[in-house]
């Protein structure tokens, strides 16, 4: 299937291409290379380079044809080198490609290596993007959509996943209706799957509502057997100064157990561990007596099912704006995990005494008489030089969360500065001491930028979309490095 699909598609883009009234080419490349400094016997770096590697090269081009404003072709070439033998061949991918097929009442489109349309419902049932290195739906499929009876309707057959999938929704005065089911028979695990759901957003009077249940049957592994999962939150201003919110979610353990390979909000919709199932129940409500002075009340309630665990977690939330440049913001938070109980207390401030100059503290106080937890960060713009800088005690990057996080055992300091050399060209310096109970991670990056082009030397804590990160643990390698990038 998925080399008829393929063949397919090339047969029709080198038709669409001869006859296009327009054609858009774009190509990118990118090569990272680096050289780490040799280590003598007992482990310390020497002045030696040692040898160069190759850390990536990749070429991409993308083409897009259109021989009509009803049709339209696009396809994307990922060309690398076979890196166990570099002046060997290279390899060739198609990257992704589709074609659409466009009408007033009906559009087709079939793809290859692409996403699906994602269904835009409250639960997002095929969001893309939401795993690492992959999406849901993804792979090639074929698809129709369009607008019937003033209904909008997307349906379609992904080969790759063997799931066929079909979306409705209609909207009226104030509300949005919508309808989905989807079918798996990909592997053993996933044949004769099948998942039904209806959804509701829009407004009631002057209350926002989201709602959407599911219903999800399998027969694998536990043998036969179904789940739901319903959802629902709302919002509504009850008077000038009161605002209230809420949120309420039932997840089944037989829905968990069949399709915990569709998605991680999906997996997670229950807080905790993944995979948890139980209910979940929130309100929270925002007054605001003075314009700048708000309370947050908010009150969290789970059952995790799977591991009978109960919480109930209290919340407050106090936030004054002083002036332009002066917010407070205090918090109380109190989680009784079953029997056990644990308060904490935080305070921030978020200072802007001048125009090109933020400064922000937080201070978390845990009751249980552990570490105070200090963190605060600065960040300036004067001339040609960009500022940052962080420093915590009791607190780390969590990669997961993409947040800082209390720990009592972490501490850290952060420099990342930016300096203007010239046009388009800059110089980039960053450090961090980072200890770690009794470890201590200590490392420092230069780097002369371009717009297209550095020349490092060391490394810098990265998070793993390899982006510069405070926070996390990283131990100096002397090494150097450059990445260069052009389009054509």
């Amino acid at each position: 299937m998925k080399k008829v699909l393929l063949l397919s598609l090339i047969l029709i883009f080198i038709v669409s291409f001869a006859y296009a009234q327009e054609v858009t080419f774009y190509g990118y490349s990118e090569i990272g290379v680096h050289s780490e400094f040799l280590k003598d016997s007992n482990g310390n770096y020497s002045n030696t380079l040692g040898p160069v590697n190759l850390d990536y090269w990749n070429t991409y081009f993308k083409v897009k044809a259109e021989p009509s404003s009803f049709l339209e072709s696009y396809f994307e070439l990922h060309l690398y080198p076979n890196y166990s033998d570099l002046f060997g061949p290279g390899i060739v991918e198609v990257q992704k490609a589709h074609l659409t097929a466009k009408s007033s009442l009906l559009n087709l489109r079939v793809y290859y290596k692409e996403d699906a349309t994602p269904f835009d419902d409250p639960l997002l049932l095929n969001k893309p993007g939401d795993l690492p290195g992959s999406s849901w739906i993804w792979g090639n499929g074929i698809e129709v959509s369009g607008k019937v009876f003033d209904t909008n309707f997307l349906a379609g057959i992904n080969s790759s996943d063997q799931i066929s999938y079909l979306r409705l929704k209609r909207a009226f005065q104030n509300l949005t209706l919508g309808f989905t089911a989807m079918g798996a028979n990909l592997g053993v695990a996933n044949q004769g799957k099948s998942l039904f759901g209806v959804d509701v957003t829009g407004k009631l009077a002057n209350v926002d509502v989201k709602a959407e249940g599911i219903y999800g049957k399998g027969s694998w592994g536990t043998g036969s057997e179904g789940g739901m999962v319903l959802y629902g939150d709302f919002s509504t201003q009850l008077t000038p100064v009161v605002k209230i919110y809420g949120t309420a979610k039932k997840v089944d353990g037989g829905y968990i157990h069949q399709f915990n390979w569709f998605k991680t909000d999906q997996t997670q919709l229950i807080p905790g561990e993944d995979g948890s199932y139980g209910t979940y129940f929130k309100l929270g409500s925002v007054i605001t007596p003075l314009s700048n002075l708000s309370f947050e009340p908010i009150v969290e309630l789970i059952n995790r099912e799977n591991i009978n665990q109960k919480t109930t977690n209290l919340k407050g939330i106090v936030t004054y704006v002083v002036n332009k440049n002066l917010t407070v913001k205090g918090t109380v938070a109190n989680s009784t995990v079953d029997s056990n109980s644990s308060t904490n207390i935080t305070l921030e401030t978020t200072f802007t005494p001048l125009k090109d100059l933020s400064i922000y503290g937080k201070v978390y106080q845990p009751i249980n008489g552990e570490k105070t937890g200090i963190y605060g960060n600065l960040y300036t713009t004067y001339n040609k030089l960009n500022f940052y800088l962080a420093a915590a005690s009791g607190f780390y990057y969590n990669d997961n969360d993409d947040t800082i996080e209390y720990s009592p055992n972490s501490s850290y300091l952060f420099i990342n500065a930016v300096y203007n050399l010239a046009k388009n060209l800059n110089l980039r310096t960053v450090y961090q001491l980072f200890n770690d109970n009794t470890t201590t991670h200590n490392t420092y990056y230069l780097a002369l930028e371009l717009n297209n082009a550095s020349l490092y030397f060391g490394n810098a804590p990265l998070n793993s979309d390899g982006v510069i990160t405070e926070g996390i643990p990283t131990d100096f390698v002397k090494q150097i490095g450059a990445k260069i990038s052009f389009d054509f």
